[in-house]
């Protein structure tokens, strides 16, 4: 399947979301067919910090050093589909995107200084939309996640224990991931 970029014009960062809770952002919003007001966002990851562990999902497979070092999307819950979400805040409609992002830097224990799988770039994949376009992923976190084939937790499966490269049947065809 043939990689896509997830970013369009228009497109506010989750931060921007509170603000455009309460009023639009001038030049970001479009017109819905409903006559409300639909805003794309873009939602890079969960918050994970060195008590709050995550799994991070890799645009590209591991290196020959076993090491991670792409952009990636790092989540901490369940995604019913990586294509993202819709949050509807009165005449509002927010369009959540998942993407991949780089920036960051991760181990097998949490965030790390410079050792460990890197969110790496800036780099081909940064901004590439999640759905259809993982390789990998490393599970930082407490419990299992499982990533499938279809949206809705639905196909083919393989359940991230560690460091993974994903199996060829899901290598960029990931549609839903679970944590378990």
């Amino acid at each position: 399947m043939a990689r896509r970029s997830a970013l369009r014009a228009g497109v506010l960062s989750l931060a921007a979301i509170s603000m455009a809770l309460s009023a639009p952002a001038s030049g970001q919003a479009r017109e819905s067919t409903d006559g409300g007001v639909g805003v794309q966002a873009i939602y890079e990851d969960d918050q994970c910090t060195m008590t709050t562990a995550c799994m991070a999902i890799f645009y590209n497979s591991r290196g020959n050093d076993g090491v991670f070092d792409s952009p990636c999307f790092i989540t901490n819950k369940n995604l019913y589909s990586h294509n993202g979400h819709t949050i509807q805040h009165g005449t509002t409609t927010f369009d959540v995107l998942y993407q991949f992002s780089h920036g960051r830097i991760w181990d097998d224990t949490g965030w790390s200084g410079a050792n460990g799988h890197k969110c790496g770039g800036p780099a081909t994949g940064s901004g590439y939309s999640l759905k259809n376009d993982a390789a990998g992923a490393v599970n930082a976190d407490s419990r299992h996640h499982r990533i499938y084939y279809n949206t809705g937790y639905q196909g083919t499966s393989q359940t991230i224990e560690g460091s993974e490269n994903l199996v060829p049947a899901l290598k960029n065809d990931n549609a839903s991931s679970r944590r378990l």
